[in-house]
């Protein structure tokens, strides 16, 4: 008989919570949270030596919000943990041929099916609204496509399926939770697992959030889960982005309404990328020559991270001052984060770190990164 749902912290499970823990209808009305290791981001546990304790203490930050989720909604959290995904993805002979996108939903509802005797009402937070419903190809798409029909196939007299959220798109659930304390404090649709959104314009679900925020002027609102400052001070870079990823389903809307919003914004970002769609410059090259020779030596053994690791702690640097941005230096950077102390100009001051790093890969904006943190330093 109970009512439950899955907790992810994400857009479209954080919108369920909010609206079905105040549902008009009693039968309705979430009894129940869950959280299960079927779910990709929980999949990080031995499955020979782990059991439900190692497995929660492993992921020990997301369990710090789905906790809180199950505090302020006074909601009991039941934790599945099940070998049921390495079982299968170790499989040779589904290995290959196994796409996490084409199975996710069937794997949360099989989970909630070997519980039926506590489920009654399962409520799956829909990731598409209803407009986007589409039955071709149905075995190599998302299932969120057709689950409108799946709900109800999956449905008998005595479980009940419901999409949670399927009424709107995933653009007006972000701005309604923008007046969710709850979502204003835990909600993390990052792919990465940092105590905040890395907040970064090569993460989609970053992008999404912080642009839907942006048009509607939403972003003071949610300043606590996504880094508003980074984004303001490099908003043409995350324009730049936007662009790059306008015949993408999850931007297309977003890409239109940015022109309507900001016409001259959006036409410099164009500008930009197209200058930057030629061979990369020298200078760039140069450095990235150097960066590779130096990544060459450190990863020809059989332990790269082991030997990143070394590199600086030789050096007796324990702790790190991270500067610039790239996918070489964030890399970098996430090897050493459970080993070094890595701060920014978010987190702390340049002249109590060790060292500095600069991420950047094109010798003019190392030249000007430079410059500026000497500045710092000498202040």
């Amino acid at each position: 008989g109970a009512v439950g749902t899955a907790v992810t912290c994400g857009v479209d499970s954080t919108y369920t919570i909010m609206e079905y823990t105040n549902d008009k209808y009693d039968s309705m009305k979430l009894t129940h949270l869950v959280v299960a290791s079927v779910s990709s981001d929980l999949w990080d546990f031995d499955v020979n030596n782990d059991d439900l304790i190692t497995w929660e203490e492993k992921h020990a930050l997301r369990f710090e919000r789905y906790n809180a989720i199950a505090e302020y909604t006074k909601l009991p959290l039941v934790r599945v943990f099940t070998n049921f995904a390495p079982f299968i993805i170790k499989r040779k002979e589904i290995n290959e041929s196994y796409k996490h996108v084409h199975n996710h939903t069937f794997i949360t509802i099989g989970t909630i099916l070997a519980l039926r005797k506590l489920f009654g009402v399962y409520i799956y937070s829909s990731g598409h609204d209803y407009s986007h419903f589409n039955l071709n190809d149905n075995l190599t798409t998302d299932p969120a496509d057709y689950e409108l029909l799946l709900m109800h196939v999956l449905s008998n007299p005595e479980f009940m399926c419901f999409s949670g959220g399927a009424a709107v798109d995933r653009i007006d659930k972000t701005i309604a939770l923008t007046e969710y304390p709850l979502a204003q404090k835990i909600l993390h649709p990052c792919f990465k697992n940092g105590r905040t959104n890395c907040s970064l314009p090569n993460c989609s679900k970053c992008m999404r959030g912080l642009f839907a925020l942006d048009y509607y002027d939403k972003l003071d609102k949610m300043s606590e889960v996504f880094d508003v400052d980074r984004y303001r001070k490099n908003k043409q870079q995350y324009l730049i982005s936007l662009i790059k990823s306008q015949k993408s389903p999850n931007f297309e809307k977003l890409y239109q309404m940015f022109w309507q919003k900001y016409p001259e914004e959006m036409k410099k970002a164009q500008e930009s990328h197209e200058r930057n769609k030629g061979p990369v410059s020298r200078d760039e090259f140069n450095t990235l020559l150097r960066a590779y020779d130096t990544l060459l030596l450190l990863l020809s053994k059989s332990t790269p991270r082991e030997n990143i690791i070394n590199f600086f702690k030789t050096k007796n640097i324990n702790k790190l001052y991270y500067a610039g941005d790239s996918k070489f230096g964030r890399k970098i950077i996430e090897f050493l984060n459970k080993d070094i102390q890595i701060v920014s100009f978010k987190t702390g001051d340049v002249n109590s770190c060790d060292a500095v790093f600069i991420g950047c890969t094109n010798d003019k904006d190392i030249a000007k990164m430079k410059s500026e943190l000497l500045k710092k330093i000498n202040n």
